[in-house]
């Protein structure tokens, strides 16, 4: 199993463009009410006839494609084409599935900003030149976004039903190895999860041991992923406990931060502006 998250981390970005133990799409996190979506992600990679099996998978060199060979700046270029297509298609197919959801203003809200970072993310796999590792941070950064926002289409239809549902506490069906789940210290929160099959650790005090029944004793499980920062040397994204709610806005900023890094416009803006030698150039819409 999992280590629950107990003490303060320093999260950023690893090697392979993941946050490691505090990245919700590889480890359970502990559960904040206002992020319970997050606990119905797919841990597990889908078989290979699933349509979003394309947000679980990475990219290599092959995946990359550079501009010239003979230009002046060298290591520019695109995603390749069928590559980009695929993750396109399959981001489509996630945001299609809102259309059938009613919900209130507030998480129609939120789907909406999530839509708008993935069509953000997406024209820049697709126009913007970057460098294979900067293609390879705003694919990982896609797939994030991606599949939080199938987690919260999936709670609000199937689970939040449920656990809303006035129904007795037995669970309607085993539990479900491919949720990531989370972990908590509120029974009730326990008691609801468990109800409707989403994997839930609950975390006792030691002094509260006594009189509770341990059916089995597991060791905790390390991390398969590369814990090296990314050859990028992103700064540090936050610092402090691993169950402190501000950590998913942190990390939402700077997803939406990285957005900007591969634009080159965005990047060279500054510059030009501070250059007194740089025409302005002004372009008249007017027709003659």
């Amino acid at each position: 199993m999992p280590p629950p998250p107990l003490r303060n981390h320093e999260v950023y970005m690893h090697k392979n463009y993941q946050y490691g133990f505090d990245d919700l799409l590889q480890w359970p996190q502990a559960f904040v009410p206002k992020y319970a979506h997050y606990t119905c992600l797919c841990w597990h990679q889908p078989p290979v006839n699933d349509p979003l099996r394309p947000l679980y998978l990475g990219v290599t060199e092959y995946d990359w494609q550079e501009l010239d060979d003979f230009a002046i700046i060298m290591n520019l270029g695109h995603m390749r084409q069928s590559t980009f297509l695929r993750l396109q298609a399959t981001c489509k197919a996630v945001i299609d599935t809102i259309a059938s959801i009613e919900c209130s203003t507030v998480v129609t809200a939120n789907m909406c900003s999530h839509i708008g970072m993935l069509e953000r993310l997406l024209a820049c796999l697709s126009d913007l030149p970057m460098s294979y590792q900067r293609m390879h941070l705003c694919h990982a950064e896609t797939q994030h976004v991606a599949r939080k926002l199938h987690a919260l289409v999936q709670y609000m239809s199937q689970y939040k039903l449920l656990m809303d549902a006035p129904e007795n506490d037995a669970p309607l069906m085993p539990v479900d190895d491919d949720l990531i789940g989370a972990f908590s210290n509120d029974a009730t929160t326990v008691q609801s999860f468990f109800k409707v099959s989403i994997p839930v650790w609950w975390v006792i005090p030691i002094k509260d041991l006594p009189g509770v029944c341990v059916d089995n004793i597991c060791k905790f499980s390390n991390s398969p992923h590369p814990e090296e920062p990314s050859c990028l040397r992103l700064p540090t994204i936050f610092t402090g406990s691993s169950r402190d709610p501000k950590k998913y806005a942190k990390i939402h900023e700077f997803v939406t931060h990285s957005m900007h890094w591969v634009d080159p416009f965005v990047l060279s803006s500054p510059i030009v502006k501070r250059r007194p030698d740089m025409p302005l150039i002004e372009v008249n819409t007017s027709k003659s």
